[in-house]
C-alpha cells in the first residue's frame, strides 16, 4: 500500500455489506524469524499514519467458513513513472541459458516417484493404525530409493495419469500422508516408525481404526501449548496403546479434528506441530467458543 507513488488506499469496508471481516492492523507480530523478510515487519507509527491499513478489510477463514483473505482497494491518482528497462547484454544471455541447461541435466537425475502398491512399509502402516488401503484405490505415490521419508497421497485422476504414462517425469505430487521419522528419541520401541502427516489428516482420519485417542480439554491445552501430556498406564492398557509411535488425538470440539502425536514408550504424548501453527489452532479454538 502506497499512497506517494500514484496510489491511494481507499476506504473498502464500506462496498462490502453484509461481509463478515475486521478492519486492517496497524501493526502486528510476526511469529518466529524463520525465512522472514522485512516485508513481514509492521510499519512504523510514522508509515502507519499515512498508509490507512485501517481501511482495508480482513477475512478471517473462522469468521463465516471461507478462506482467509486480506483485501485493499488501490485507486489511481496519477500516472507512474516507468523506469527504463535494461537490455540484457549477450554474455548475460548466455550465462542464463548454460544455466537453464545444467538445471535440466540435473532434473534428469531425479528419481521418479511411483505408485506403492503393496509394500511391506505400506502393510506395516495399515496393521499399525488399522487402515484399509483398499479406499485409496492405489493413489499412494513414494520415491524410488528404500530410504524415502515421505508417502503422499494422489488423487484418483492424477494416479491413472501416472500409471499410464511410464514416461512421465514427476518430482513431486499430490499431499504428504506419512512420514517416517528416523531420529532415536521418536523410534525408541516404536512398531511403525511412520507417522501421519497434519495436511492429509482429513483425509485419512474416516479410515483409521487404531491408535485414536480423545483428550480432555486440560490435556488439549497442553499440548497446544506445546507441553507433554502423560498418559496413566490404564488409560493406555484400556485403549489398546500399548506400543510407542503415532497416535492421533482427536476432539469434537476443535478444528481440525485430530492432531498427530507421538506416543513414547513410557506414556508421554508429544505433538508433531511447529509453534505457529499451534498458535493458528489456539486462536480458532477460541473464537468458537
Amino acid at each position: 500500500v502506497d499512497v506517494h507513488d500514484g496510489s491511494e488506499d481507499s476506504q473498502l469496508r464500506s462496498q462490502l455489506a453484509g461481509l463478515k471481516c475486521c478492519k486492517g492492523l496497524q501493526t502486528w507480530v510476526v511469529l518466529g524469524n524463520h525465512s522472514s523478510t522485512s516485508s513481514l515487519q509492521p510499519p512504523t507509527s510514522e508509515e502507519s499514519a499515512w498508509m490507512h491499513l485501517d481501511r482495508c478489510a480482513r477475512i478471517l477463514p473462522h469468521a463465516q467458513d471461507t478462506g482467509g483473505f486480506f483485501v485493499a482497494i488501490l485507486k489511481k491518482e496519477e500516472d507512474i513513472k516507468e523506469e527504463k528497462k535494461r537490455t540484457p547484454s549477450a554474455a548475460s544471455v548466455l550465462m542464463r541459458r548454460e544455466k537453464r541447461q545444467t538445471l535440466f541435466q540435473e532434473q534428469e537425475d531425479f528419481s521418479p516417484f511411483v505408485l506403492s502398491k503393496s509394500s511391506a512399509r505400506v502393510n506395516k502402516i495399515s496393521d499399525f493404525y488399522g487402515i484399509d488401503f483398499t479406499s485409496f484405490n492405489d493413489q499412494l505415490l513414494t520415491n524410488k530409493r528404500e530410504d524415502a521419508r515421505r508417502i503422499f497421497l494422489v488423487s484418483p485422476r492424477v494416479a491413472q495419469v501416472l500409471e499410464t504414462s511410464p514416461g512421465l517425469r514427476v518430482i513431486q505430487a499430490g499431499a504428504c500422508a506419512f512420514e517416517r521419522y528416523s531420529r532415536t528419541k521418536w523410534e525408541a520401541g516404536a512398531a511403525c516408525v511412520d507417522r501421519i502427516v497434519q495436511e492429509s489428516m482429513t483425509r485419512i482420519l474416516p479410515h483409521v481404526r487404531q491408535r485414536v485417542v480423545q483428550l480432555d480439554r486440560l490435556q488439549l491445552d497442553q499440548l497446544l501449548a506445546g507441553e507433554t501430556v502423560s498418559l496413566q498406564p490404564q488409560q493406555l492398557e484400556a485403549l489398546g496403546l500399548l506400543a510407542a509411535g503415532g497416535l492421533l488425538v482427536e476432539s469434537e470440539s476443535v478444528f481440525p479434528r485430530a492432531f498427530s502425536c507421538w506416543l513414547s514408550p513410557a506414556g508421554v504424548l508429544d505433538m508433531f506441530a511447529s509453534r505457529e501453527l499451534r498458535v493458528c489452532w489456539v486462536c480458532l479454538w477460541r473464537n468458537r467458543d
